[in-house]
C-alpha cells in the first residue's frame, strides 16, 4: 500500500506531502528559475550563445527541474479526502503557481525553453503546451475552488503559449494541427483568453525575438538541398 492508497487520517505527518508531490515539486522549480544562481547562470549562457543552447542544456539540471514543472501544470485533480492541513498546502501551492503563470516571474522559464527548443529544432515545447491544454479541457469540475481557478489560469496561459510557439517555433511535420494557433480546436468549459495580461505580450515578444533560430536552420537546409 502506498501513500496515495491510504486515507489522509491514516498517514503519518511526514508522508502527507507525498500526495501533493506534483504541486510541491512545481514550487521547487519556481525557486530554481526565480532565485537559484544556477538557473540564472544557465539562462545567461543560453542568451550569450543561443545557437548552441541545445548542447549546453544536457549538462545542466534544466531538464530534470522542467519535467517536474510539467507534472505540476498537467495536474487536474486532487485526492478527495485531503485533510485541512493538506488543503491549505495545496491551496498555497496553487496560488503560487497561478501567480507565477500570470506575472513576469515565468519569463525566465519561458525564455530558457524557447532558446533551447528553437536552437535544437525541437517541437516538444509546442507538444507539451498542447498536452496541458488537452488535460485542462477534459478535466472534471473540482470540488476545490482554488483548483478550478488554477485550471482556468493554465487554460489562458497555455492557449497564449501554444499560439506563440505555433507561429514562431519549430513544428513537427507529421503533427497535423487544424489551425495556426496550436490548439487543435479543443473545447473547454473555460472562456477563451480575453484579458491581455502584460506577461502574455512579453511571451509573444520572446517568440518573435528567437524565431530566427528556427529560420537559420531552415535556410541552411534549403541551401544544402540546392547545392546537391
Amino acid at each position: 500500500m502506498t501513500a496515495s492508497d491510504t486515507k489522509a487520517y491514516q498517514l503519518p505527518r511526514l508522508l502527507k506531502p507525498r500526495r501533493l508531490r506534483q504541486l510541491l515539486r512545481g514550487r521547487t522549480v519556481l525557486w530554481y528559475f526565480s532565485e537559484s544562481a544556477t538557473g540564472h547562470h544557465n539562462l545567461d549562457v543560453y542568451r550569450n550563445e543561443p545557437r548552441r543552447a541545445n548542447s549546453f542544456w544536457w549538462c545542466t539540471p534544466h531538464a530534470t527541474v522542467v519535467y517536474s514543472l510539467w507534472d505540476a501544470v498537467t495536474l487536474v485533480r486532487l485526492p478527495d479526502d485531503l485533510d485541512y492541513e493538506e488543503i491549505a498546502m495545496a491551496r498555497d501551492s496553487c496560488e503560487l503557481l497561478m501567480h507565477y503563470l500570470t506575472t513576469d516571474d515565468c519569463l525566465s522559464w519561458v525564455e530558457s525553453g524557447i532558446i533551447v527548443n528553437y536552437s535544437g529544432q525541437w517541437p516538444n515545447f509546442l507538444g507539451n503546451a498542447q498536452t496541458v491544454l488537452t488535460a485542462v479541457s477534459t478535466s472534471p469540475v473540482s470540488d476545490y475552488e482554488f483548483v478550478e481557478r488554477y485550471l482556468h489560469v493554465r487554460w489562458e496561459f497555455f492557449t497564449v503559449r501554444a499560439q506563440v510557439l505555433a507561429m514562431t517555433g519549430p513544428r513537427d511535420p507529421w503533427d497535423k494541427i487544424e489551425n495556426s494557433n496550436g490548439r487543435r480546436h479543443l473545447r473547454s468549459r473555460f472562456p477563451v483568453v480575453n484579458r491581455p495580461l502584460p506577461v502574455f505580450q512579453k511571451i509573444a515578444a520572446l517568440g518573435e525575438k528567437y524565431k530566427y533560430l528556427v529560420h537559420d536552420i531552415l535556410w541552411i537546409e534549403s541551401f544544402d538541398d540546392e547545392s546537391h
